[in-house]
């Protein structure tokens, strides 16, 4: 028999959870009507400090309230954005309403009183669609949506959640979330802007906020800081919801027609040797579970101006052993491959167990003024010096067309809720790489051509001035003739 004092301490702290009428903010009608939305699909695009993320957390509650023993999936870019944007948030709404809710922070699981339990992933946790394939949930969400790869995001929307929430019924919902990105296109765009598919769409701005103080103030104090105006696609695209295409906000100039090529040729046809002047160089981003490590192979060659990237990939959960497997598999094919390591934060021990252990001996990424080397590898971008093998790149493309600067810092840096594991492994090596300098050989004269004769005689007339110079030079011309009138009748 279950003890009185125990039954009333369950009673008060049940009375103390709050129902889902409560989880409905009435002074912002906009989250509102997004929260109460029964649609089985709804998308919402909103801007910077909207409140959407809190709207989502509503509803993950509300969710849990009305079933009991449910799992509740939460899907955001990686699993840092996720720990970063909705973990916070759940554990805010938790203690304002007095939810009463377990966080179970390695998993990143939220428990709640009903057994409902509330999960939050990374798109690029290992083999996510298939943890997912066969769960049945009443609610899902996929949040930063703009900036999913699109086979990912078309998996999941298309192929694995609608038929988690089937099992739900009329009760079942997904929804997909984000703010406007730099290029307008992809799913997401599609959803939110050319009302394509069968979506509930919501949007709003911070200007929407009743919680945000000033948001005037604050985007004019942006604006101030950076130099734009009302116009500018920026302010437009984070704090105005508009898609608006722009370019400049990428990090990587990278474009398909200057920079892409389908194959990669490095027979070349004016030396015997060019295939022993080729130089390798190995870039590897060490990542730190869950999230990849990443792998990228250039090439350069005296006598092209060009850096060629030969491949790159990432691999998510990768041990030390396994990363030295696979610089070990690049060392075999190319037996002088220079090995350049990122060796940042926890990642120097494991480079230093990788040299130990493994006899990899890898040079330290330099990762100081990262953003000035960014501008500097754009500059070989615009002129066509790097060239891309897109078969064999895929993964770094995908980062570079979604990369951009973060609009919220007054520093220049990358935008941290975006992978970069890619772009990095190519930037460290080609800090190291020396394409910069390399010369097109000049073509071989005959002997007795005009264009030879003229380079000698030009090589004499520097020696004999050279000679002409020293105080201690005493020539012995022809009578009539200077030295260098001398040296030229010997070429005749």
């Amino acid at each position: 028999m279950i003890p009185l004092e125990v039954l009333l301490n369950e009673a008060r702290l049940r009375r103390r959870i709050a129902s889902p009428v409560q989880l409905i903010d009435r002074n912002f009608p906009e989250q509102a009507l997004f929260v109460e939305d029964p649609s089985m699909f709804i998308a919402a695009r909103c801007t910077r400090r909207a409140g959407k993320s809190v709207g989502l957390a509503y509803k993950y509650f509300i969710k849990a309230h009305q079933h009991p023993k449910s799992f509740l999936p939460y899907i955001s870019l990686t699993r840092d954005s996720a720990k970063n944007i909705m973990w916070p948030i759940l554990r805010e709404v938790n203690d304002r309403y007095g939810l009463g809710c377990e966080f179970v922070d390695h998993a990143l699981l939220c428990k709640t009183r009903t057994g409902a339990q509330i999960k939050l992933y990374g798109s690029n946790t290992k083999g996510l669609a298939n943890r997912l394939r066969g769960i049945k949930t009443p609610f899902a969400a996929i949040d930063e949506a703009q900036s999913f790869r699109p086979d990912i995001l078309s998996e999941l929307l298309d192929d694995v959640l609608p038929a988690a929430i089937g099992d739900y019924g009329e009760s079942g919902q997904l929804a997909v979330t984000g703010t406007p990105g730099p290029t307008p296109g992809g799913i997401f765009y599609e959803i939110t802007e050319r009302n394509v598919g069968q979506w509930s769409r919501h949007q709003w701005s911070v200007f929407n906020n009743p919680y945000f103080p000033n948001p005037e103030g604050f985007v004019e104090r942006i604006m101030q800081a950076r130099g734009w105006d009302r116009n500018h696609p920026t302010v437009r695209r984070e704090y105005f919801n508009e898609w608006v295409p722009d370019p400049d906000t990428l990090c990587y100039k990278y474009l398909a027609t200057r920079n892409g090529i389908r194959v990669f040729e490095p027979i070349l046809k004016h030396t015997s040797s060019g295939e022993r002047l080729w130089s390798y160089v190995l870039g590897v981003d060490l990542g730190h579970s869950p999230d990849p490590s990443a792998f990228s192979l250039l090439a350069y060659h005296p006598h092209i101006e060009k850096l060629f990237i030969l491949k790159s990939y990432k691999r998510p959960q990768m041990d030390v052993t396994d990363v030295a497997g696979e610089v070990k598999s690049f060392q075999k094919q190319y037996p002088n491959l220079f090995v350049v390591m990122d060796q940042g934060g926890g990642a120097k021990q494991v480079v230093e167990e990788i040299r130990r252990r493994h006899g990899i001996d890898a040079i330290a990424a330099e990762k100081k003024d990262k953003a000035d080397y960014i501008e500097l590898m754009n500059s070989d971008f615009r002129t066509g010096r790097i060239q891309v093998v897109e078969p064999e790149c895929q993964d770094l493309i995908s980062e570079w067309m979604r990369l951009s600067w973060d609009s919220t810092s007054l520093k220049k840096r990358e935008d941290p809720r975006l992978e970069n594991h890619c772009t990095d492994s190519v930037l460290y090596p080609w800090r190291w790489a020396f394409h910069y300098l390399s010369k097109t050989p000049a073509p071989k004269l005959a002997a007795d051509s005009e264009e030879s004769l003229e380079q000698q005689w030009i090589k004499i007339q520097e020696k004999e001035r050279a000679r002409d110079d020293s105080p201690s030079f005493r020539p012995r011309a022809r009578r009539g003739f200077s030295n260098l009138e001398n040296s030229r009748l010997r070429l005749k």
